[in-house]
């Protein structure tokens, strides 16, 4: 069993007794000519309930384990907190009057978390959380294991 299956099943436990199970898994490699610019802000997916203010507990999580130092000149990724919250997410897409995915830069007082980590770590977070990897400005690869698990 990998270590962080425990977090991922404390995160993921529903009442039913469902288990995670590992939906994706890859390698995203960021070359620097490649990806001299940030990524588009995006949601890896969307909540599950049709009630826009329904706010649900995590159904799926994603797992992020460098496989390089994640250092500011690399593009570590980039979140913005709070948007995994329907609620919130469903009032900044008014607010911007957008369709799709609200940007931190069209919200006055958004804050956004950068994670730095070095290689080998780990980094939780809720697929519905609004996030964008950074420019790679260090002339090598940015190399990053993902793991995507969902309840059943």
């Amino acid at each position: 069993m990998q270590l962080w299956y425990p977090i991922v099943e404390k995160l993921l436990s529903t009442k039913s007794g469902g288990q995670p199970q590992l939906l994706f898994a890859g390698v995203v490699d960021a070359y620097p000519y490649d990806r001299p610019h940030a990524q588009e802000w995006h949601r890896d997916g969307q909540a599950l309930s049709p009630d826009p203010g329904a706010q649900l507990q995590p159904h799926c999580i994603n797992l992020f384990i460098p496989l390089v130092d994640i250092t500011e000149d690399v593009g570590p990724t980039e979140f913005w907190p709070g948007t995994h919250v329907e609620a919130t997410y469903n009032a900044l897409q008014k607010e911007q009057n957008v369709a799709q995915t609200p940007t931190p830069e069209a919200t006055p007082d958004a804050a956004t978390a950068t994670i730095l980590a070095p290689a080998g770590s780990i980094i939780l977070f809720d697929y519905r959380t609004i996030h964008r990897g950074g420019a790679n400005k260090s002339g090598k690869q940015r190399r990053v294991l993902y793991l995507t698990y969902a309840t059943k």
